[in-house]
């Protein structure tokens, strides 16, 4: 008996029936559904006023991706700390709504270039703005 109850837990676990569950945890009792307010959480729908800062990227393998501000941020951030020729350190970058506003100082205008070049080779992003001021050396 506790081997097919087992079973049955395992295989609704595996199939994401809560009331599957509920039944095969408690077989000897009689089942009982569960509230709305106790089902899965993907039955609900958040809010029509909470916006998303995700931008739509290219499909790959028929599926959809997004990117998040926040992901695009830190992926331009990484590229800029590993090139040679720009200071990542010296260059902020802020994303809204998939594009990077680019501030701080360059050492050269090839070092500005290069950090818009690096921006727009990030995935999700759809237009830089390089606010990135050369300093005289």
């Amino acid at each position: 008996m506790i081997r097919s109850t087992q079973f049955a837990f395992a295989a609704a676990l595996m199939l994401g029936s809560g009331s599957a569950l509920v039944q095969a945890a408690s077989s000897e009792q009689p089942s009982v559904p569960l509230p709305p307010s106790a089902q899965s959480p993907s039955d609900t729908k958040a809010p029509d006023d909470i916006k998303s800062n995700s931008v739509p990227t290219s499909e790959s393998s028929g599926v959809k991706r997004t990117v998040t501000d926040a992901g695009i941020t830190t992926k331009l951030k990484a590229k800029l700390l590993a090139d040679e020729m720009t200071s990542g350190m010296q260059i902020h970058v802020d994303t809204q709504h998939g594009t990077v506003n680019l501030t701080g100082e360059a050492k050269s205008p090839a070092e500005k270039a290069r950090a818009e070049e690096l921006a727009m080779a990030t995935d999700g992003v759809t237009k830089v703005n390089n606010g990135l001021v050369v300093r005289a050396q």
